[in-house]
């Protein structure tokens, strides 16, 4: 339980999780810098603020972080404490003798005992820049509203000796890659562009307000996108959220923080972003010069494009589970029909009901462990048995085995779905159509669509794997009258959008099969890849079919 406080509440508390271990190399050398970083950057704004440092499963023969890491000199408008979770807490978690770190449950302890007025979940390798800082120091966040951040992906080699404005410097210097927002389409033609990263945006208002389910926000010196409470999942700026979601305290109470699935954990940050948009909290995403900067480290440690084939192969040989979206998404559907965010943890979420030692950064010595009794009988997680993720996983198993997701003879058999958008724009499984059925040649999959809401795109998920996808055609057909409504093929890749975890393959490398310039490559960095379809321009007289040629490539 939180330990009460004689002084003032800051404005911001920032929180975050770690442990003294070797993940993704040099990981004390991050948290310096982006502990040294924060501190300066709030001295400089003038921010009242607290620094979490969540110290989950301590190694045996270690110093905690407590005693490793301190804040820099100078620092009057920041303080830092850690909140160590002991090994034996973590032993009462599932899988806790395959993964030694639970991020999302960690972030939930320090999430629960922050004062700050607004709480930043974050982690330990992200640099602010300054101008997001300055945003932040104005002190005029709305308590309504969630905020996010496109992450700047940057190289290493980083100092923890250099200034504040050499850090700053580095950071912009040294980009490798920009995490953008996947949708809508039209907006992110328009922020983004063919630039693969964007240091500014200077939205047209005009051109904002002609697209729907969105609000252009110009305040305090920084420009912002907020969502509309209609948008769906595939328009909330959910790509890396793990390192910068923002919200007052009463929101992160009012969605009992992350949901506390006890997994490896991708997709649970975009879960929270979901909970929080549902429970009437709307999203203002803030665009460059306004991003939070991310220190490379090595690969297969956690999520990179160049890595995530050797995370996911690591997490399969040990039998780690990992939520996949197919499993989430009927949750996702479920707060949607709703329109409430569901109550994935307990009241008692974020250990709100052990006193776990606590220590000033900078504390020389080992934090003190409470005795094993004290949470001997502990569940470990806080989350509802009706959202247990294996209990979820299992079920959706069986929903693919009762259609014969697996073909005769051993065949792996690939799921395309095609999602029919409900009157209001947006998508559920129940309004999809699903295939299943072997693409390892070029094959023609047919969907006959009954009736459409023609207003609004199309959405193609056109494999649920990772790999190469070759897509020789789109067609739209009107039955009645055997019109082509709409083709696609290669030429016409800058019309459709990408979401998901769809990107644009391009690469000299010859593919299997041969290379035709006539079809659409993908590269499905996951297992949700989705195409969007530009909406008809009139109603369909009657019934269309959809037919898409593709094969699947390379894994």
């Amino acid at each position: 339980m939180t330990k009460p406080s004689s002084l003032p509440p800051p404005y911001l508390s920032l929180v975050t999780a770690s442990r003294n271990d070797d993940h993704g190399g040099d990981p004390l050398r991050r948290t310096q810098i982006f502990v040294n970083s924060f501190a300066r950057q709030c001295e400089k704004h003038r921010i009242p603020a607290e620094l979490i440092l969540v110290d989950w499963n301590p190694v045996a023969g270690r110093p905690g972080l407590a005693s490793v890491l301190q804040l820099p000199a100078g620092s009057t408008c920041c303080t830092a404490r850690v909140i160590t979770v002991p090994p034996g807490l973590h032993a009462r978690v599932k899988y806790a003798e395959k993964l030694p770190f639970f991020q999302m449950i960690a972030k939930n302890a320090g999430i629960r005992r922050a004062r700050g007025r607004f709480i930043l979940a974050t982690n330990i390798d992200i640099i602010f820049s300054d101008e997001l800082m300055a945003y932040i120091g104005c002190q005029q966040l709305d308590p309504t509203k969630q905020y996010r951040v496109d992450r700047y992906d940057i190289r290493a080699g980083l100092s923890e000796n250099l200034s504040l404005e050499e850090t700053i410097a580095y950071a912009w210097a040294n980009p490798i890659r920009q995490n953008k927002r996947f949708g809508p389409p039209a907006l992110v033609e328009h922020l983004y562009g063919a630039d693969p990263i964007r240091k500014s945006c200077t939205p047209d208002p005009a051109v904002c307000q002609r697209i729907g389910g969105i609000r252009l926000r110009q305040e305090v010196g920084a420009n912002g996108i907020e969502l509309e409470h209609s948008a769906t999942i595939e328009h909330m700026h959910t790509n890396a959220c793990g390192d910068f979601t923002l919200m007052a305290r009463e929101a992160w109470a009012a969605i009992r923080g992350y949901p506390e699935f006890e997994a490896f954990s991708m997709n649970i940050d975009s879960m929270g972003l979901a909970a929080a948009h549902y429970a009437g909290y709307q999203e203002i995403s803030l665009l460059p010069p306004c991003v939070c900067f991310h220190i490379e480290h090595s690969l297969g440690s956690g999520w990179t494009p160049e890595g995530e084939k050797k995370l996911f192969n690591r997490l399969r040989e040990q039998n780690i589970l990992n939520p996949e979206w197919p499993v989430l998404l009927p949750l996702v559907d479920e707060m949607r029909r709703t329109r409430r965010a569901l109550e994935f943890n307990h009241a008692g979420w974020g250990y709100a009901d052990l006193d776990l030692p606590e220590e000033p950064l900078g504390q020389p010595g080992p934090a003190a462990a409470p005795a094993h009794a004290a949470f001997a009988q502990h569940p470990g997680s806080a989350i509802n048995p009706a959202y247990d993720l294996d209990r979820l996983t299992l079920a959706h198993e069986r929903r693919l085995a009762a259609t014969g997701s697996v073909a005769d003879n051993g065949e792996t058999r690939e799921i395309v779905q095609l999602f029919l958008p409900h009157a209001d724009g947006a998508y559920s499984e129940a309004s999809s159509l699903v295939f299943m059925g072997s693409l390892r040649d070029m094959r023609t999959v047919v969907f006959k669509l009954d009736q459409l809401s023609y207003q609004h795109p199309l959405r193609l998920d056109p494999v649920a794997r990772l790999g190469v996808l070759e897509i020789a055609g789109i067609t739209l057909l009107d039955i009645g009258t055997g019109r082509v409504l709409r083709r696609y093929t290669g030429a016409d890749v800058s019309s459709l959008g990408l979401g998901g975890t769809a990107r644009l393959f391009q690469s000299d490398q010859p593919l299997p099969g041969g290379r035709s310039d006539q079809s659409i490559y993908l590269l499905s960095t996951g297992d949700d890849p989705q195409l969007f379809l530009p909406p008809l321009s009139e109603a369909p007289t009657g019934p269309l079919l959809f037919l898409v040629e593709q094969r699947f490539l390379a894994q």
